[in-house]
């Protein structure tokens, strides 16, 4: 698949989500995608710090259903402290790739962030745009007899079939909210099938 070489500096972004459950499956997400990954070996807060900091949220979110006096206040802050280091961590996604920018998209997906949408980095006609409760709409660039979709959600390295579509649109539902999910396209015209499309990622909601 051909891979798009960055010129100018591409931002990782988490758009954390305002839905605590889905909040800490995307910092669940994150640290373990980093975590695995060679590129980030030395986070400014140890990874082991990172996870307690997401478990004591969660179980602070989880314990807001039994409407326990206190409950949401200690969420908030357990969501603030655990919001703090994720920065912290973004920052540090940052330098990496500034220090890489030929290797930049790559190494802000393996993060497990999203690369931040600029307008110039994504292919003409190709949008990406959450529906909510894990669902995706997509659109294509216009003039194809019909498009095939796929979809990947470990930074490109396997891919699933989103079907064949006749018209330059299609809605991908049952993803996971809070999962950073990559989507290319492949136009079939009129006297040739086009090469699969750049990707361009999402944080699904």
């Amino acid at each position: 698949m051909p891979k798009t070489v960055a010129t100018h500096r591409l931002k990782p972004a988490l758009h954390p989500s305002p839905k605590d459950a889905i909040f800490v499956t995307q910092l669940q997400h994150v640290h373990d995608s980093m975590r695995s990954s060679t590129w980030f070996p030395n986070p400014p807060i140890p990874y082991e710090v990172f996870q307690a900091q997401i478990t004591e949220y969660s179980v602070a979110q989880a314990a807001c259903s039994t409407h326990a006096k206190g409950a949401t206040i200690t969420r908030d802050a357990k969501r603030t402290t655990v919001t703090a280091t994720a920065s912290q961590y973004e920052a540090y996604v940052q330098s990496v790739a500034d220090g890489h920018l030929d290797q930049a998209e790559t190494i802000i997906v393996a993060s497990g962030l999203s690369v931040a949408q600029t307008g110039a980095r994504a292919p003409q006609g190709f949008t990406a745009k959450n529906l909510g409760n894990g669902e995706v709409y997509l659109t294509a660039p216009a003039g194809a007899y019909s498009v095939n979709w796929r979809y990947s959600v470990d930074g490109g390295k396997t891919w699933l079939d989103a079907g064949q579509t006749g018209v330059a649109h299609t809605t991908i539902p049952d993803l996971t909210p809070g999962i950073l999910t990559l989507f290319s396209n492949q136009r079939v015209l009129a006297s040739t099938v086009e090469g699969w499309s750049d990707p361009i990622s999402l944080m699904v909601t």
